[in-house]
Order: structure tokens, then sequence, then C-alpha cells
């Protein structure tokens, strides 16, 4: 018996288009099991890894993977509700604006950033509310100091063909973070 026709006795009542979506991910999940069982070829990456050959990532790839570990983890620090979620029972003890450290500290030039570039009087506000202008002020900060960041990591790392190290931990600690935001939202 197939698991699509293990859901089709489970949810008959559905309507289609809710049924073609739940076929949809059913035959992806069912094509994803057949493709673990292939066996691997002799000219795969994984192969040629092993043998101490080193897969080259193409150039654009390395860029906008070093966009990608800068942006989100300078994310992850200027928005710290994510990385609170993870202190469990210590949270009654923090202080109520510990989530927006980030935003208090660097107040001054965001303010001024809010005012020149985009019009705004951005302002913290002990309001619970994340939808504040100093927030998107702050995205818009992590954006421009991300592309800095990812030129000069660029500039400064030319001769690197790939990183499949750190993508590994990046891509490990992006799903604990995601993790954790999922569960603090419920």
């Amino acid at each position: 018996m197939s698991v699509a026709s293990c859901i089709n006795d489970v949810v008959r009542g559905m309507p289609g288009t809710v049924w073609s979506l739940v076929e949809f991910f059913v035959g992806f999940i069912e094509k994803g099991a057949q493709m673990g069982a292939v066996a691997v070829e002799e000219d795969s990456p994984e192969v040629r890894e092993e043998a101490g050959e080193r897969v080259r990532w193409h150039p654009l790839t390395r860029i906008a993977f070093r966009f990608c570990v800068v942006y989100f983890g300078l994310f992850c620090v200027a928005i710290p509700q994510i990385i609170v979620s993870y202190a469990g029972w210590f949270v009654p003890s923090l202080p109520s604006y510990s989530h927006m450290w980030v935003q208090r500290l660097f107040e001054p030039p965001l303010g001024w950033v809010g005012r020149v570039v985009f019009g705004v009087h951005a302002q913290v506000y002990l309001s619970g509310s994340g939808d504040q202008a100093i927030f998107w002020v702050t995205l818009f900060c992590v954006l421009i100091i991300a592309v800095v960041a990812t030129a000069v990591w660029t500039l400064l790392d030319r001769r690197r063909t790939g990183y499949r190290w750190l993508a590994g931990w990046f891509l490990l600690v992006i799903r604990l973070l995601l993790a954790g935001q999922m569960l603090c939202y419920g």
C-alpha cells in the first residue's frame, strides 16, 4: 500500500485544490525516497570529494552563500528574539526590553538613517509590537552591511573554491534558529 493510497483513505472529503496539493507533496516525497535508494555514480561530487578531489562552486554560488551567511548572521543578532526563544526558563528573568538591545544601543545612528534615508522618526517604543520604524531601519542597515561585508569577503577570499564545511554548519544553525522561532510563535 503506497503513501498516496493511505492518505486517500483518510482525506476523501477534501476539496479538489487541497487534494491536488497533497498529491503533489506525496509524489515529491515518494520520488525523494526512490532517489535515496539509487546507487551513487562514480562521477558524482560526493565520490570525487571522498577521493580527495575538491568540488568547485560556481562563483555566483560562492557570492550568494557569503551574502546569506553574513545577512542571516547579522539578522539573528540584530533581531535577537530568535535567539531569546532558546533561553527557556530564563526568559522571565530577562528584562522586558532584552530582545531590543541592538535597537536601544544603536538608536542614535538608526534614528539618523531613518531621518535621512527614509524621512521617518525611528525610535524604540516598548509597546511589544515588532512593527516599528526602527526595526525596518535596522533591517535596511543589516542589508547594507551584508552587501559591503560580502564584497570585502569576496575580495579577500577569491581563491577558495567552496565552503562545504561552513555550509553544513550554517544550514544546521539556520534550521535550529528557524525551529526556535516556529516554537516561539506556536
